[in-house]
């Protein structure tokens, strides 16, 4: 019986983790728009100007529709 408790615990303590640490992964309007406000593509080298253009399009094209209209 303890043993069985132990591991519901377990199981609900790794699907927690696992929860929380998507959910940080997870691209929002205000993780969009903070990244747009912390890189300045005017000072920006030609390589490094098209990384950053690919990794902003990369956070817009994994937003959903609501976080896309929170954006506007």
């Amino acid at each position: 019986m303890t043993w069985a408790v132990a591991a519901i615990v377990g199981i609900w303590l790794v699907a927690w983790a696992g929860h929380a640490f998507f959910n940080h992964l997870k691209v929002t309007a205000e993780k969009v728009k903070a990244y747009v406000e912390s890189v300045d593509l005017a000072k920006l080298s030609g390589a490094a100007r098209a990384k950053a253009l690919r990794d902003l399009e990369e956070m817009l094209n994994k937003l959903s529709y609501e976080e896309r209209q929170r954006l506007r």
